[in-house]
């Protein structure tokens, strides 16, 4: 499947999100990787991971950027020669790639009934509202696709999901939220853009300035 949405979002951010359905051949057709992109496709051992980075790729080259201009830092979050900040991700059926002008994070995951098991070990106490949600495995998929793209926007290893990361209550047709990321004496605010989909949820978060 081609590209499934590009979305222009405020501040100069572009979202650009892919359903993979083909084969690892098909992603593999018309497409020249860099030496060093060869590398890291070798290095991920199964198809689904193989896949989904191939995906990204081709999202990348729909953004109009050269892949050979991503560069990685040594925590292993991607960035931009030009100056541009880019996150990226993948789950096991979509993909997608956040650009902007200033730190973004972004996440993407399916609905599964095990979001349910490891609830207690990314959920704030003051978030334990969403087990008791109507649709808690929405609620809490879209509170961890939150933490994900808070923990990438930061870029700063050791983050704890459920000490330091709040994020704000919200509507289940809420396409819109805050979060709060509380780290020593210090209080940084973020804004949240949800994208919600029937099977699958994605979040972007970007700092207030």
């Amino acid at each position: 499947m081609p590209l499934r949405d590009h979305i222009f979002l405020e501040g100069n951010i572009q979202v650009f999100t892919w359903q993979i359905e083909e084969s690892l051949e098909d992603l593999k057709s018309n497409m020249l990787l860099s030496t060093e992109d060869q590398k890291r496709l070798n290095m991920r051992k199964s198809v689904h991971h193989q896949k989904g980075f191939l995906a990204t790729r081709k999202l990348i080259l729909h953004a109009g950027i050269d892949s050979a201009t991503v560069k990685y830092n040594p925590n292993g979050a991607p960035f931009l020669d030009s100056g541009k900040h880019l996150s990226i991700t993948h789950s096991k059926t979509q993909a997608g790639i956040a650009v902007g002008d200033h730190s973004l994070g972004f996440d993407i995951e399916e609905y599964h009934l095990k979001i349910q098991n490891i609830a207690p070990k990314f959920l704030h106490k003051d978030e334990y509202y969403a087990i008791e949600s109507l649709n808690p495995i929405e609620t809490l998929t879209r509170i961890w696709t939150a933490k994900e793209a808070l923990y990438k926007a930061l870029n700063i290893p050791g983050i704890s999901f459920s000490k330091q990361l709040l994020i704000t209550p919200f509507q289940a047709d809420q396409t819109k939220g805050n979060a709060e990321v509380r780290m020593g004496g210090e209080l940084r605010k973020f804004s949240l853009d949800f994208i919600l989909n029937k099977d699958h949820c994605a979040t972007l978060a970007v700092e207030n300035k």
